[in-house]
């Protein structure tokens, strides 16, 4: 080939079989350098059984617990999440949580669940980011907020200030609770 390439070079005004054939030339020669050495035990084998193990311990996740992709459930509303996603529910959800869990909700409930308030508050603006403060902190017009959003479901952590007053409610009823979160659904009594 390089031999083609070098007459290609000298018969026609082109550039590239030249320099090809120069990059062929080196290729080459360090083909021979190869072949010629040694025939001993090679050190870069190593990393190549690297590479092998680690493309075969990722072909079989579930068996090194390091390897699987799966969110902490002490820190992330795994299995209220898991309720919340097999529930039937008769009108949809408009969901008040956590802004630490918006991206997770995201992640495990798009597209069958849109998340009202995820933590983008650069997205929302400050206006939308002093309410969504105020409904956390159960401040008094906490109630008229939410139902301005027509917000009918609520996952909070069960020490928040606003889960503490929504177990107060008889119009908001803990539908799931666990360690991590509550579920609150709202109901049709009000208060």
């Amino acid at each position: 080939m390089r031999e083609w390439l070098e007459y290609a070079g000298s018969h026609w005004p082109l550039r590239w079989p030249a320099k090809l054939s120069v990059t062929l030339v080196e290729v080459e020669a360090g083909l021979r350098v190869i072949a010629t050495s040694p025939k001993s035990w090679r050190p870069h084998f190593v990393p190549c059984f690297g590479v092998l193990l680690l493309a075969s311990l990722l072909a079989h996740p579930g068996r090194v617990k390091i390897l699987r992709a799966e969110f902490d459930h002490d820190r992330f509303p795994v299995d209220a999440v898991t309720f919340l996603s097999e529930k039937e529910s008769g009108s949809p959800i408009r969901l008040y949580s956590s802004w630490q869990w918006g991206g997770y909700l995201i992640y495990r409930l798009w597209p069958s669940l849109a998340v009202f308030d995820d933590g983008r508050t650069d997205f929302y603006g400050p206006a939308f980011v002093e309410e969504g403060l105020c409904a956390w902190d159960a401040c008094a017009d906490w109630a008229s907020i939410l139902a301005r959003y027509r917000v009918n479901a609520a996952l909070l952590p069960g020490d928040s200030a606003l889960a503490t007053v929504l177990r107060e409610r008889r119009d908001w009823k803990a539908v799931y609770e666990d360690r991590v979160a509550v579920l609150f659904e709202k109901t049709e009594i009000e208060r």
